[in-house]
């Protein structure tokens, strides 16, 4: 009997030593602060950086030809805009993605951080340095705003009208499913969705055209007032 009650605490304690030993190794465990693919707060979040992304493009390009403000309100905008874009870089070391090849979900927080690694970081890393608040240079720290123009690749994903059908065809096929569970016998308006994609595809042609004039403005304006010396260039050059 005491052979058995001394089998059973070692047993137990045991079991306890192994308990410990899997929540030491849970705590640790990077792998839970992979975030789902289909997480609501991330997607959330997304389009946020979407529409942030936006405006720190069209602003910062702004800036770089007309000078940086200096008030108060900016600095904090400013300053919050590039916490955003911090906080987006660190969540890129997380998010599940799908293999090109195998379009398996890769979950592994090595083997996604390794990927990012591979692919933007290094350019947004460079977007996110705030190299203009260490330059004394009033003009230099103007033009490297410019460095903030690496995240244009962002605006693509407002002209991807495949990802807009799959929105709208995602909304109207929930809305015929409803349909059908309620019995409510209603066609489905294929034509509608098929109007509101052409209207979208016009609506980014538009966008094209005004963003390409823009940023073709910003830059000749920057090239004529900081790449040419106008004092030493004579009447007939200057026309």
């Amino acid at each position: 009997m005491d052979n058995q009650a001394v089998q059973v605490e070692d047993f137990e304690v045991e079991d306890e030593l192994q308990n410990q030993n899997r929540q030491v190794s849970n705590f640790f465990d990077m792998n839970i602060l992979v975030i789902k693919k289909d997480s609501n707060w991330k997607g959330g979040f997304d389009v946020l950086m979407l529409f942030v992304s936006v405006y720190n493009i069209f602003v910062n390009a702004f800036y770089s030809a007309f000078g940086i403000p200096t008030t108060q309100n900016f600095i904090i905008v400013d300053n919050l805009v590039e916490g955003l874009f911090i906080c987006d870089l660190c969540f890129c070391f997380c998010q599940e993605y799908l293999d090109e090849e195998t379009y398996s979900l890769v979950s592994g927080i090595k083997e996604i951080a390794m990927h990012y690694l591979k692919k933007t970081f290094f350019v947004d890393l460079i977007a996110c340095l705030p190299i203009t608040y260490f330059l004394p240079n009033v003009r230099e720290a103007r033009l490297l705003r410019l460095l903030k123009l690496l995240r244009l690749p962002r605006l693509a994903q407002l002209f991807d009208v495949e990802k807009f059908k799959q929105i709208v065809y995602e909304i109207y096929n929930q809305e015929l499913d409803k349909n059908l569970r309620n019995n409510i016998d209603k066609p489905y308006p294929i034509l509608k969705a098929l109007l509101m994609i052409k209207i979208y595809s016009i609506c980014q042609l538009v966008i094209i055209i005004l963003t390409c004039s823009y940023f073709l403005g910003i830059f000749w304006h920057i090239i004529t007032k900081d790449c040419i010396q106008w004092d030493k260039e004579n009447l007939y050059d200057v026309y």
